[in-house]
């Protein structure tokens, strides 16, 4: 679960959206996780997948590259009630 610390731009990542991209590429998480070269699990593609766990930037970045996905579609477009985004820097992906 995302808790209140974690709610910058970082929290804003849409755990469902990458279950999507990553079934529309048709791969499994093991898949993924081999693909993404053991830096991650498949344990850890789920906990993202369920949202008890925010990939970090790093991770995020390879994930976009392997499901060939612009990184902002990770991302909720817009937040949930008693959600802000909060600016922590400007760091590309």
């Amino acid at each position: 679960m995302i808790t209140k610390e974690a709610q910058t731009i970082e929290a804003q990542f849409d755990p469902k959206k990458l279950r999507e991209a990553r079934e529309e590429k048709g791969l499994t998480q093991t898949e993924l996780a081999q693909i993404l070269g053991g830096s991650v699990s498949k344990g850890h593609i789920s906990n993202y997948e369920i949202g008890y766990a925010i990939p970090t930037l790093s991770t995020l970045k390879k994930i976009t590259e392997a499901l060939e996905k612009p990184s902002m579609d990770w991302f909720l477009t817009s937040a949930p009630k008693g959600f802000f985004f909060k600016r922590k820097s400007s760091t590309m992906l």
